[in-house]
Parts: structure tokens; sequence; C-alpha cells
């Protein structure tokens, strides 16, 4: 069985290292009984908390509500906390044809009837809604194209929500999230190579065009994301380097922002170290003794001039008019300012061996990372002292795009999406990629999607992912698509009744019998349907919504007659999502409690009936939709 917090993210290198925490465990007993005794004397009780302490000193993790209560009656010390676990006695609204439900014993037809009718519309409810949700998502997909190049693997679910099974699709959606967080920067170049015309794209793309050196905002946002993603994909800061050299847009292009990467890429990837367990680089000695020594540095350099300048990408670049061999003769000239890179090399080496010994520790994968960072910055500037070329501002956002790339793979390794999130905002605003306001709030809106879900652990973190961007949820239902529609059909949701011109109860309402439909119009917003129920398991459906485990227990006698409730109602599809507003005319179900040695009973009452429900057809009998 799939679990909803496999992680698919499988690249390999730097930027992703298996993370391994292995503890035994330890009870903190005094901390433990803090928190169940809170649990259980504030209000309300928080019964789960109290639970989760309880199977964890068990030995059960399985342990129910009903075996909590067991366990504690037969303990000399917690028995006096039985009773909280025990379930309420059924209490009945005044007036209302569906009771609140408690704990007992009813048996019968009629509450098996009752609660698995119940069960079925509350777990379908839930997947209407959830449908409901995902449609709304694949429309704003199709509206804001960038969304699918940016989210791409999430786009292959969604414009196919109808394939896939409802009880799984956030697990896989969370997948996919995952793994297109994990490819950002490759899914934003992405845009680079499309023929689209829509008005975001196209900002997009032009904002990433690189067609000469003279692009000089593009080229800044080009390189991070290229460097960004060589990391990500395993490459160490020396082959990012390269790579991107050698990246086929960038190859032709020998000057500005681009020989300085291509510079950088010279010294650094001439000073490796010939066994990696030594660090990346020589040590800070044999490089500082390289600087001191004239004629040493003069063989070094000599020999990168003969090996970079028949290379392609490499032979003919231009830092500040100066070619490769004018370069290198100015580092010898000027090697007293290269103690920083110095410097910079040594932190990197020291924090790589830390990593090498304990590859998971992610303080000295940071430590690496952003020290590579730090020292491709120094490496620039030093460049840009030696070739006296004066600073430049788009040259000055290059390097601050780096750092975010830094911040970005940080995040990305210790599983962060919540910081993976703030990252991708700064390098989007940062680089104004998206100056539509309203497509880049969209856009914005839905990486904080992917990013929460993607951080989720629990159902909660579920929910408050979805609400982070759920607008009204769109579903179109065959109904609303058709000129006549006749269905078995089910509701749920909450409803008032009135009796003699004032209110006489408001509750859940769970209603099924058959309703008769037509769509107001082609474009399938809308519906009218005419309603007519047999039955009414809005109590049961009340307890569902609380409690989902099994309901043998309860106390109340639930005989056919209880949830009889004819009705007659009209009911109005509110757009864009699967609620109805409705009224009209139902009869409550005849009601029956046991009381101390007594047997209660509420009569049916004829009332008037207002009710928001989530629409659940079951059956289609007859189904003609409209022709386009």
């Amino acid at each position: 069985m799939k679990t909803l917090f496999k992680i698919l993210i499988l690249v390999t290198g730097l930027c992703i290292i298996p993370w391994i925490v292995k503890s035994q465990p330890k009870y903190h007993v005094y901390v433990d009984a803090v928190a169940f005794y809170n649990a259980l004397n504030t209000s309300p009780k928080n019964l789960d908390a109290a639970i989760a302490i309880l199977r964890y000193y068990s030995g059960n993790s399985e342990l129910t509500q009903a075996q909590a209560a067991t366990l504690l009656s037969n303990d000399l010390f917690l028995k006096d906390y039985a009773t909280d676990f025990q379930r309420p006695e059924l209490r009945i609204s005044e007036g209302f044809g569906a009771p609140q439900v408690g704990g007992s014993n009813a048996t019968g037809f009629g509450t098996l009837l009752a609660d698995g009718i119940a069960k079925f519309l509350i777990d379908r409810g839930k997947q209407e809604i959830s449908i409901a949700f995902f449609q709304r998502m694949k429309s704003q997909f199709d509206k804001n194209p960038e969304l699918k190049y940016l989210l791409p693997n999430t786009y292959t679910i969604v414009a196919e929500i109808e394939s896939h099974n409802i009880l799984t699709l956030l697990q896989e959606l969370r997948d996919a999230l995952q793994k297109d967080l994990s490819t950002m920067p490759t899914n934003i170049l992405s845009i680079r190579g499309t023929t689209e015309t829509e008005a975001t794209i196209t900002q997009i793309r032009n904002a990433l065009k690189v067609s000469s050196s003279a692009d000089k905002a593009a080229l800044a946002r080009v390189l991070s994301l290229l460097i960004m993603q060589s990391i990500i994909s395993g490459d160490n800061i020396i082959n990012a380097l390269a790579h991107v050299s050698n990246d086929t847009d960038l190859c032709k292009i020998n000057d500005d922002m681009v020989a300085y990467i291509k510079l950088s890429s010279i010294l650094l990837e001439s000073i490796t170290s010939e066994k990696e367990g030594d660090g990346l680089f020589i040590d800070q000695s044999a490089l500082t003794g390289l600087f001191a020594n004239e004629r040493l540095l003069k063989v070094f350099l000599g020999l990168c001039n003969m090996k970079y300048k028949n290379l392609e990408c490499y032979k003919d670049i231009k830092v500040n008019g100066k070619g490769l061999e004018d370069i290198l003769k100015l580092v010898l000239a000027k090697r007293n300012n290269f103690n920083d890179l110095v410097i910079a090399v040594d932190k990197v080496n020291t924090a790589y061996k830390a990593l090498r010994k304990q590859p998971q520790d992610a303080s000295s994968y940071g430590t690496v990372l952003s020290g590579s960072i730090a020292l491709l910055s120094h490496s620039i500037k030093i460049s840009e002292i030696i070739a006296g070329d004066s600073k430049d501002a788009d040259r000055a956002k290059l390097l601050i795009n780096l750092q975010i790339s830094a911040d970005f793979c940080i995040d990305l390794q210790k599983h962060n999406y919540s910081g993976v999130f703030v990252d991708i905002t700064k390098f989007i605003k940062q680089n104004d990629i998206i100056k539509d306001d309203e497509a880049k709030d969209i856009t914005l809106k839905y990486l904080a999607f992917a990013a929460n879900l993607a951080s989720a652990t629990t159902s909660d973190e579920v929910k408050e992912a979805i609400d982070a961007i759920a607008l009204p949820p769109g579903s179109y239902s065959v109904k609303r698509n058709s000129a006549i529609n006749i269905a078995l059909n089910g509701y749920i949701g909450y409803g008032w009744d009135r009796r003699d011109k004032k209110e006489y109860a408001q509750g859940i309402y769970a209603p099924v019998g058959l309703s008769i439909s037509t769509g107001l119009g082609r474009k399938g917003l809308s519906a009218v349907t005419l309603f007519a129920s047999i039955i009414d398991v809005g109590a049961i459906a009340s307890y569902r919504l609380h409690d989902d485990q099994a309901t043998g227990d309860l106390k109340q006698d639930v005989r056919l007659e209880s949830i009889v409730s004819p009705s007659a109602q009209i009911f109005i599809g509110i757009p864009y999502t699967p609620i109805v507003a409705g009224i009209g005319w139902r009869k409550t179900p005849k009601l029956v409690f046991e009381g101390p040695g007594t047997l209660t009973t509420v009569a049916p009452a004829d009332v008037l009936n207002i009710a928001l429900l989530i629409d659940i057809p079951i059956i289609n009998l007859t189904n003609k939709p409209y022709k386009r």
C-alpha cells in the first residue's frame, strides 16, 4: 500500500543527501504526564492527544477510544479518567427531527441501514468536495499556462483528474509537487523554448532570452538558474561552472557576465585536488605557495592557457576587452590580490572533508554549498579587479541570485519546502520574471500550495495546504449539463427547520431520494432540481462527521421509521461548486430514545426546511445531455 508521505525525489550528488536519524525511544514520564493531564483538563478535552500517550505507554498502537476507557477503568491511578473516554448519553436537540447521537448499543436493521447510508454520504461528500477543488485547480492551470511549465508533473495529474482514484490523489499529487519543486530551475528555463503567445509566457520567455552579452539582466537570471539546477543534479561548484560554460546558449557568448563565469571555471577547475578525500581543491598551504612562487605560478598559468585556448567555449573569452592570455598575465602581475580567494577555498575544503566523513550532516552540506557560492563570488570580484573592470548592477544581481541558489539547494536538501517556496518567490520578485501582478499572485499562490502540500505530514496540514489556494471550488456535474436528468440522489449539509412561523430546529441534514433536474443554460454552471426525499440520516451523519469509528455501540434505538423523512423540495445549484441551496416541505422522522427506565418518543412534524447541501448523485436513472 502506498503511503501519503513517500518521497520520489531521486536526484543524486551534493544537493540531495540521505538523511538518517537513529535514536532509541525514550520515555519522558513527567512531560507525558503533564500533557495527558492538560489534555483532559481543558475545554474542549483533547482525547486524541491523551489516546496517543496511552498507545505509547500501553504498547498498543491500535488502542481505540473504547479500549482506552477499559484500560483506565482497571488502572488504580488513572481510573478517574475512564469516564472521559466513554461516549456521552444521547441528548435530543429540542424539536429537531434529527438527534445528536452519543454512545449507546442500538441494534436492528434500521441502525445498520442508517449508518451505512451515512458512511456513504460522508465519504462521497468528501470526494465531491475534493474533485471540485481539483477541477478548479485544473481550470486555473488552463487559464494560467505558466503553471503548466513551473509544475509539469502536477499538471499531468490535474489534466487527467477523471482517470485518478480520488482516494490516492493527494498522495500522487504530493509526490508530483515534490518532484516539481526539486526541478524548479529547469522548469523555469524550459519556457525559453516555448512558442506560446500567451502574455505571461511571453513575459517569462523574454526575461530569459539571451542572444548576446547585451542581454545582461537575462544573463543574470539564466546563469544563476543553470548553476542552481546543476548543483541540484549532483554537481559540485567546479562541475557546475563547467556545465554552465558549455551550455548551448552560452558557449558562444564570451564577454561580460558569461566571461566572468568562464574565467572562474578555469581558475577553480585548475586548482582541484588530485585526491578527492583531501578536499575539492588543493590545500591552503599549496595554494598560498602557488601565488607566492612566481616561477611556479608562470608554469601553472602557462598550462591553463595551453589547455583552454583550444577549447571552443573558452578560447575567445573577453573580460573588459582582454583575451584569455592577457587575463592570465594579469593574474601573474596581481597575484597578491588572491588572499581572499585562498581563504574561501580553505573554508570549502574544510567543510567538504567534514561532509565526506558524515554524509548525513546537513550543517556541513550547507557550509560546502554556501562556501562554494561565496568562492564563486570572490572569484568574480577578483576578476573584476584584475581586469580593471568597474562594478556592474546586473553582475551584482547575479551575485544575489547565486545566494538565493545556495539557499534553495540547502532548503531542498533538508526537505524544507516552505523555505524552497520562499527562495523561489525571492527569485521571481528579484528578477521581475512575471510583470503582470495578477498572474504573479496566482503563480505564487500555487507555488505556496505546492510547498505546503509537499511539506504536509498530517491531514490537518493537507487541509491547510488546500485552504491556502482554495477559491469557491468548481464542479460540473452531469445534471448541470443535461436537458433532463432523473437520479437517485443523496445530499449532505446543514438544514434549518421552521414551524408555525418560528424556528423549530437546525442541524445536519442528509436526505436521500429521487431528483429531477435540468441544467440552467449550456455552460453547465448550475441546475434546478425538484427533489422528493425518502429518508434522512442526518443524525447518524452528524456522528460520522465527528467520529469515523464503527457505531455498533450507539444507544439510540434507530428503527426504520426513525429515518423515514418524506419531503418535496426545490434545489438550485450554486455556480462553480457542488453545493445547492434549497427550500421546501419535509416531515421529520419519528425518534425513539431510551431514558432511565423509560422510552421517549418524539412524533414526526411538518416543517418548512431551508438547506445548504452538497449534491451527491448516486445512480442516474435517465439522462439527456444538451446538444452542443
